[in-house]
């Protein structure tokens, strides 16, 4: 792991941004399928509400942590290091972010197998977007 503390925090808040990263993708679905009385304008409201606070997390929270965290890191390997705790954290906090999406509204006709290589694929994605994220934000923060 990095040797300065700074670092450290750059997994965690990824970890924290991922859920409503991930969930963002799901709450067409979700206010559907729980059966929320909301009309047409409304459910676009909140597609276009989380869309929104989903970027505002990334590339305010997520990038100038990073920003910060790379003005003091003690070498470049740091943000190769950092990236890569980044992309595990966020991966497995998109993971069960979506793990409990599909739980709550099963798999329908997908098929099981096919709800798994998606849920684990998006996951990945989120993961990979956060860490290329962090990564700039240390890189940049660094000069």
């Amino acid at each position: 792991m990095p040797s300065r503390p700074g670092s450290l925090v750059v997994p965690l808040v990824a970890g924290a941004v991922a859920v409503p990263f991930a969930l963002r993708r799901h709450v067409t679905v979700l206010l559907l399928e729980l059966g929320v009385d909301v009309s047409a304008r409304d459910v676009t409201q909140y597609v276009l509400g989380s869309r929104f606070a989903a970027f505002v997390l990334v590339y305010a929270l997520l990038l100038g942590t990073a920003y910060w965290a790379g003005s003091r890191a003690a070498d470049a390997h740091d943000r190769g290091v950092v990236a890569a705790a980044t992309f595990a954290v966020a991966t497995a906090a998109a993971l069960v972010a979506n793990v409990a999406v599909l739980t709550v509204l099963g798999s329908g006709s997908r098929g099981l197998v096919f709800a798994a290589a998606t849920t684990v694929g998006t996951s990945a994605a989120a993961g990979v977007e956060l860490a290329v994220v962090a990564f700039a934000g240390l890189a940049a923060g660094e000069r």
